[in-house]
This record gives structure tokens, sequence and C-alpha cells, in this order.
């Protein structure tokens, strides 16, 4: 059923369709229900309860999380969201709960229903990075000063954007509080206060300021609370509070002094205050005594936000330098002293550095700041970082033709995963086991870098050695484990940054490789190829003359990435553009007549889908080569809802069709035609069945089908319904809208197809369609 809500934009009211058409283009309406977003939700700048759940804002999305049921919720930019990255969230005096996103678009939910009912856009372009409400007002903090918005008129009332004499005009706000008649006004300069009632707070001079020279152990202002009917003053140096005759510095008994946080538990006996660091919270009731409760943090996290619900102590965190958050939230318990952590179903991370789809186990598997696996019915698998995986940085993951899992190290080499997520062991190759080579940059002796692992056809396994000591930046292990084999500088391997590595499938024994481009201050060498003829253990008929650099045409010497596609020509991309190798020539590939180009030239990576797509992963999105090289389609974060356009990786269910999309800002899964084409018709199929014609646009997907293939449509009395003729669509997973060639919707009853070729192959289906 089609959802509508209000948006109000510069003054005026609209309706709209969801999801917003001012803000998404006609391509993005249409992909909406073949995309999916998933991204890490631990990170949680602000939370609130309303009804018995907790609403977060996290850098992911926003996050839900029931009391009484124990139940998580999202909501992404698939689900809803025009943005994922949410920075406030704020109750107003109706229960709707306002949800801000950084682009400066608030969602304005139902509570009840968690459906969005208005979209305000006023502040569209602005970094919004707090929001309180006051009856029919909700004080919106940004980036350029606070604003005023009415929430009966809907409109803002006004932006005041200097907030006394002694802070600087236009300076973002990070927190609005109100206390009796008074606004108070945090930022990074000082905290400005005034009436309310006063008519005109546009001028200075209606604004109080507090700085350093007034008291503040610091200017810069991380949270305000009441506390003892007086405000309280929290910095990154001390906490003071005002009284009045002025401020007074709190800030010597403090055993920590950069205050995060802050909040008051009332009863009716008495106000406690709990002070946040980074890491460590206390408490006091008389601001001199203070009392450090047991330790939450882990060494991955810092705390972002505490908060009292219902008198129990609840915390947000961050990662601390952009690792991981082992957990979201956590809930302290008094009378214990201990602590309940909450970590949502979802990545951990936001980079995805590597992905590689298990065809037999359903597992999609994560290379990123540690290990992850996701599994469409079973959810996500987090390893945590552990003495069997080392900490962290994980560059590079394939799934081998064992269905070992193989995991490429930043300083702990590689460790092959056996088994699933849930049962498993691992293996490792480094310097200890005389199987790789440290780093010879680096300080320690035992830094083992992998940062590409590719199999051959013939099983054996490939592996990039970055700047080893030994001089052999190529290493290749047969399939049993069991003999390895080097290839080293000395005997022509041109670089010692390998960052891509391909098998040659129309030349056996050719292996082709990339250099450089990926780590500052490591410039690569062009392309290489090393001819093994297929005799690894046997050196002398080994040959490293092919390969080339710009004086054959290379855009650049720096090659992030290699593919060959299904028609055995090579792909190289760079930083400066995407060239290709064909019949020993080296060309740039710019775009197709017409004028259609590469969304960008800095290619970031290469892979080739089962219907031979060219998919070109940039840090501006993404450019799909059709398999003839003559169409091309673009994807990006202006015309559809992928996650982030900073691409790090691609891969494939070639049963489905879906492309899995790593990025940096989490993971966009694509449904498409796609999948591997069959040799004959014995397989052909459709779903679903029965086909439900209710008006909700579902449609029927043909699969298993040959390449190239049509499909014809018939009634049980043999009369064609619909014919789509080869290349009529995209892929081997058609789909069929339940009308006749006349666009008319077609009745109750059993349909037989036929899917064909060119060639006289063809095979038989029946649907079952109901219409309502």
């Amino acid at each position: 059923m089609s959802q509508f809500f209000l948006v109000k934009k510069n003054g005026t009211l609209f309706l709209f369709l969801f999801i917003l058409l001012n803000l998404f283009s006609n391509t993005l309406l249409g992909q909406l229900n073949k995309w999916k977003t998933f991204t890490a939700m631990r990170e949680v700048i602000q939370f609130i309860e309303a009804d018995g759940t907790l609403w977060g804002a996290t850098t992911g999305g926003l996050l839900l999380y029931n009391f009484e049921s124990d139940a998580y919720q999202a909501f992404t930019n698939t689900s809803g969201l025009s943005s994922n990255d949410v920075s406030s969230v704020a109750v107003d005096k109706s229960n709707r709960v306002w949800v801000a996103q950084t682009n400066g678009l608030i969602h304005i939910f139902d509570v009840s229903s968690r459906e969005i009912v208005e979209i305000i856009a006023v502040f569209e372009g602005n970094q919004i990075y707090d929001m309180t409400s006051a009856g029919d007002t909700m004080f919106v903090s940004l980036n350029v000063g606070i604003s005023e918005y009415r929430i009966d008129r809907q409109e803002s009332k006004e932006i005041y954007r200097q907030l006394g004499e002694d802070i600087p005009e236009e300076i973002p706000v990070t927190q609005t509080f109100l206390f009796e008649n008074f606004i108070y006004a945090a930022t990074n300069n000082g905290l400005g206060k005034a009436d309310r009632n006063l008519p005109n707070l546009k001028a200075p001079q209606s604004w109080q300021s507090y700085t350093t020279a007034d008291g503040l152990p610091s200017n810069k202002i991380q949270d305000l609370a009441v506390f003892d009917d007086k405000i309280l003053i929290a910095t990154n140096a001390g906490i003071a509070q005002e009284n009045s005759s002025g401020l007074i510095d709190f800030s010597g008994p403090l055993p920590a002094k950069n205050i995060i946080s802050l909040s008051v538990k009332k009863t009716a006996e008495s106000e406690v205050l709990y002070a946040a660091s980074a890491t460590d919270i206390y408490f006091t009731s008389d601001l001199q005594t203070w009392t450090r409760i047991p330790p939450v943090i882990d060494s991955d996290n810092i705390i972002k936000k505490i908060k009292h619900i219902e008198n129990d102590l609840w915390v947000g965190f961050v990662a601390k330098d952009l690792r991981t958050s082992p957990f979201a939230l956590a809930q302290f318990n008094e009378g214990e002293e201990t602590w309940i952590t909450y970590s949502p179903d979802g990545p951990k991370t936001k980079t995805f550095n590597s992905i590689a789809y298990d065809i037999d186990s359903g597992y999609l598997w994560v290379a990123a700041q540690g290990i992850m696996a996701y599994h469409e019915e079973k959810g996500w698998f987090n390893f945590e970082d552990s003495d069997v995986f080392g900490k962290g940085d994980f560059r590079k993951v394939i799934v081998d033709q064992q269905n070992r899992v193989w995991f490429g190290h930043w300083g702990d080499g590689i460790f092959v995963v056996s088994g699933n997520p849930d049962n498993y062991s691992a293996q490792v190759f480094n310097h200890e086991n005389e199987r790789l080579s440290p780093i010879s940059t680096a300080a320690s002796s035992d830094f083992v870098v992998v940062d590409e692992i590719m199999q051959d056809a013939s099983g054996n396994i490939w592996i990039s050695n970055f700047i080893p000591a030994s001089g052999r930046p190529l290493a290749v292990v047969n399939s049993t484990l069991d003999s390895w084999s080097y290839f080293s500088l000395a005997e022509g391997i041109r670089s010692p940054h390998i960052h891509s590595i391909v098998d040659d499938l129309r030349r056996p024994g050719w292996i082709w490789y990339g250099s450089g481009g990926v780590h500052a201050g490591h410039p690569g060498n062009g392309v290489g190829v090393v001819v093994h003829n297929n005799t690894l253990t046997d050196k002398t008929d080994d040959n490293y003359s092919q390969g080339f650099n710009t004086d054959e045409g290379l855009l650049s010497l720096d090659v992030r990435t290699v593919a060959q596609d299904q028609d055995g020509t090579m792909w190289f991309g760079t930083p400066e553009g995407l060239n290709f190798w064909l019949s020993g020539n080296v060309n740039q590939f710019i775009g197709i007549l017409g004028g259609d180009k590469l969304i960008s030239t800095d290619i970031k990576v290469i892979k080739i889908d089962a219907a031979n797509n060219k998919w070109i992963g940039t840090s501006s999105g993404i450019t799909v080569i059709g398999p003839e090289n003559n169409r091309l389609t673009h994807y990006t974060t202006d015309n559809s809802p992928i996650v982030s356009n900073d691409i790090k990786d691609f891969a494939f269910n070639s049963v489905n069709g879906d492309v899995y999309i790593a990025t940096t800002q989490g993971l966009s899964i694509l449904s498409t035609p796609f999948s591997t084409p069959k040799s004959d018709f014995s397989q052909i199929s459709g779903f679903p069945n029965p086909f439900l014609l209710d008006g909700s646009g579902n449609t029927f997907k043909f699969g298993n089908l040959m390449a190239f293939s049509g499909i014809k449509i018939f009634t049980s009395n043999g009369e064609v319904v619909r014919d789509f003729e080869p290349g009529d669509f995209s892929g081997t997973i058609p789909e069929w809208d339940g009308r006749d060639e006349d666009d008319q919707l077609v009745g109750s009853g059993i349909y037989f197809f036929v899917g064909y070729t060119e060639n006289g192959e063809s095979g038989v289906g029946k649907i079952a369609v109901i219409r309502k």
C-alpha cells in the first residue's frame, strides 16, 4: 500500500508519494524494492525513550530497541530515511519522534505505527546537531546558529546567528538547552544565554556570553544539565555551575576533566549527578565527592552519551580511533553494580574492505575491522577480535574451491577459516611458520601484510606479500597447502606493491597482477604477468617479459585492480581511468557512442558478473558496462539508495543475480536479473507461484533460463498473452507484471510460459494466476 506524508520545504506544503520526489529521481523510485542496506549501528550519538522504546541516532541510521520485547528495528535509506547518518532525535508535545539527519532533513515518526508521517526539508543543506522541544516550538541546533521552528505553523520562525558579543556569528551550536525562561546555546566558543521572552533574540545584545574569561574551565561546551536547580556546564576541561552571581568552577575534585555527557537521577529524596568522560562514569550528590562506577568500556569504544531512563543509567557508545564498537548501548544495574550490553544484529563496522560470497553455504564473508559474515536467513555474525584472528585490519577475503575462507591481514599474514561462523577452525600463515615475509619498512620483524589473495583454475592460492623483506612479493601454495613457491623482484616481478592478481582463463599458466595505487608513498610499476607454464615448482621455464606501463598506453603506473571478462578481455583500473587489453593492444575506455561516459576516472575495483557485465567501482559511484560493452548503467547516492559512492568491492550471487556492494559506509545489496545462464531449459522455473495480482505491483520472475532467451506466455487455450523476444530484457531473471500485450491485467487461471532461443531450444513452465 502506498504511504503518503507531508513535506515542508521553503515555506510551502507539498504532498508526496513515498519516498520524496523532490529528493530522489524516478530511477530511485523504481529501484526501492530492489535494494537492501546494512550499516553499522553501534555508534549511538543520541537516544531518547518514547512509549517503552529507545530511539537511537546512529551513524548508520535510526535504531529502535523495545524494552519489553527485547527487539530491535533499524531504519536506513532503503526503509524511509533520506540519509543513514542520523545526528539527533527528539520527542514533541504530540509524542511524535523527530529524527534529524546530517543532510538537514528531519523525519517525523508516529510512535505507535513507527511510520514516517511528515518530513521537514527547510533545513536541508545545513548540519543539525540537536533538537529541543518546548510546547509548539522545536529548537533546532544548526551549524549556523539556532532555529526556532513553530510546529503548529510548520515554519522556521527565524535563526539566531549571533549568540552574544563574545561568540562569533554563525558558528555551530551543538546543543540547545531550556531552563525556566532561558535558552542556552552550547558552542565550541563558549555558552550563550538569553531570556526567551525578549522580543528580538536575533540581536546579539539579547544574549549573554560565558567564556573562560567569565569562569568557564574551557570554551568547548560538551553538555548541559540542571542539578540542584542550577545549570551545570560540562566542558573538555571540567565543569562549572551557574548561580545568581555568575559561574563557579567545580573542576578541582573531578577525577577526569574532559566531561562528555551529564545525566541527573532524581528521586523524591535526592538528586545524583552522573558525569561521563570518554572512558569512565562518576557520580556525586554535592559536586565535591565523586565515586567511579564499575567500568563498561572496551578498548575499542568510548562513551558518547549517558541518560537516565526510568532511573536506570543508559550509555551510548561510539568507536575509538575509527575501530569498531563492540556494543551500541549499555544499561547499569545499580543494585548489582553490573552492566547489560546491547548489540543490534548487523555489521559492527562501516568500512567493508573486501567481500566474497560462498554459493554453497549462502554466507557473504567480509574483511573489515574484524571478520564478519552475513546469511539471508541467519543474519550477521561478528567475529570479535581474539587471539585466534588478531586485532583489527583485514584487507582481503576469498572463498576457495574447498569452501575454505582466506583472509589477508594488515600485520598478521593470512588466516584460513574452515567451517561456518558457528563452528569453525582457523589456520595461520605468516613469518612464524616461514611461509610469508615481514614488511621490509616496519620497525618490528613480525609485521606481515597481505593485500591480495586469488585462487586459480587449478586450485592454487596466489598471495600478495606486501613490501617483503625477503624480496618475494608473490607467493603461491597448492590446494592441499603443503607446497609453496615464490616469485621475486630479482627474477622479474615488477613491484613489491602488488594489489590485484588474476588468473588468465584464456591463456593457461598466465598470472596477471597490478601494482601500486592503494597505499600512499608506495607507487606502482604498471601491469605485470607471470608466465609459469603450470610448472610452479620448476622455475626454469618462467617468463616475466609480458606486461606493460604508460609507454604502452596505460593511463597510470598505479594499477589498483585487474579483471578478465568472459570474452578474454583484460581490464585495468587506475586512478586516472580505465584501460583494457585486447589482441595485444592497450586501449582506454572512456564511454560509449552517444556520449555516455564512466562516472569517474578514479577506479577502485573491477568485477565481472555471471552475465559478463563489468562492474566498475569508483570513489564517485558505480558504472556497469554491459556484456557487449555498448551499454552503461550508473549508480550513485543521487539516483539510487546505494549506501555510499566510495566503492570498495563487489560480490555476486550467481544463482539469483544479487550484487553485494562493499563501501566505506556499509553494505548495499542490489537485486538484478544477472544470474548464471543455464546450458538448457531443463530447470526452467518461475516464482511466486501462485502469482497474486492484487494491485500491489508485485511481479512474476522467470529463472534458470539460457543466455539470450525469450519468453512467451500462453493461456491454457494456447493464445499468446505476452511475448518477450530475445534482447527485450537484461540477464536471465526477467519479470512479468501480469499484463497482456494491450497492457491489461490478465484474469485468474492457469497460464503456460515457454523459454526459447533463436536456435530453436525451448522449455515449458506453468503459472497459476489469482487476480483480486
